[in-house]
């Protein structure tokens, strides 16, 4: 972050709630304005969703109604745990299939958008998208899954040593409760646990790294159905820096290879870079006078 300069980090308050339609209108936004500066921008990220929506759109569902969402976590409260699942079922039996039992968000958008709409979420997810309107690139990052559980099981004891348990503190002394978004961030979520006396301390940490090694099996399970990603394998001893260098040198043999197969010779690729970070990982693929890694 303090060698080249990112975009999307660091603009929502913690009480704030982000949805994928919003990041892909802000997406868009930024990707017009590295282009326009004769860039190439670099979306950069492992939310698979977040990935789904830039480069293949979302239909126009309702925009969230935070009272009904509060109504129906009460009823699940007073009825009991599975309340709004078995709804849901009973309301839109395919959509059900697709979401775990104890996935409450997930759960609570499929009722209301049934009951805002009236028309089931599985009947909207049949209607056509709006795909992006740039052409992209997606490129995939890859590790030994022995090679990359140490790597989460050491990024999870840095987190630790850098403050993790003070940062989730103030997130609770701010007013933050468990069901916001920002409490629900592997890390952020175990650690409330402890300072709730639910588990101990190295319980929590044991939890993170567990639920963080889980997080990465369910990305590339997601990964694997994508078509088209261009895999970059990094061996043990590689880092940061050499993934980086990897991931560029991929981008130009990709880049050149559609110029030569779209115009009959590739233009030069310049090695300049300017990086902006958000989510996800698409790239559009044309090129200009550097990069910009978003």
């Amino acid at each position: 972050l303090a060698r080249v300069p990112h975009h999307l980090i660091n603009i929502l308050g913690s009480h704030e709630v982000f949805s994928a339609g919003q990041y892909r209108e802000r997406a868009f936004g930024m990707i017009r304005q590295v282009r326009d500066r004769g860039r190439v921008p670099v979306v950069v990220g492992g939310t698979g969703f977040y990935i789904r929506a830039l480069l293949r759109g979302l239909w126009q569902g309702p925009r969230a109604d935070w009272e009904l969402r509060a109504r129906l976590l009460k009823e699940e409260a007073r009825q009991g745990p599975g309340t709004l699942y078995r709804w849901l079922v009973d309301v839109d039996p395919e959509v059900s299939t697709r979401i775990h039992p104890r996935d409450m968000p997930k759960t609570i958008r499929a009722l209301e958008v049934s009951l805002l709409t009236g028309i089931p979420l599985s009947e909207h997810h049949r209607l056509p998208l709006q795909p992006s309107p740039f052409r992209m690139g997606l490129f995939g990052l890859r590790r030994r899954r022995e090679d990359l559980y140490r790597r989460i099981d050491q990024r999870v004891d840095t987190m630790m040593r850098r403050g993790l348990v003070r940062e989730v503190r103030c997130l609770i002394q701010t007013g933050c409760q468990p069901g916001m978004p920002a409490m629900r961030g592997l890390g952020t979520r175990q650690i409330a646990e402890y300072l709730q006396e639910s588990c101990s301390l190295p319980e929590a940490v044991r939890l993170i790294k567990r639920d963080t090694r889980r997080y990465a099996k369910r990305q590339m399970t997601w990964f694997r159905k994508e078509v088209g990603i261009h895999w970059i394998d990094l061996e043990v001893e590689e880092g940061a820096e050499d993934a980086a260098a990897k991931l560029l040198a991929r981008i130009r043999s990709v880049t050149a290879a559609r110029e030569l197969s779209t115009s009959g010779a590739p233009r030069a690729v310049q090695s300049s870079q300017e990086a902006t970070g958000s989510a996800p990982a698409p790239v559009p693929a044309k090129d200009g006078p550097g990069r910009e890694i978003c």
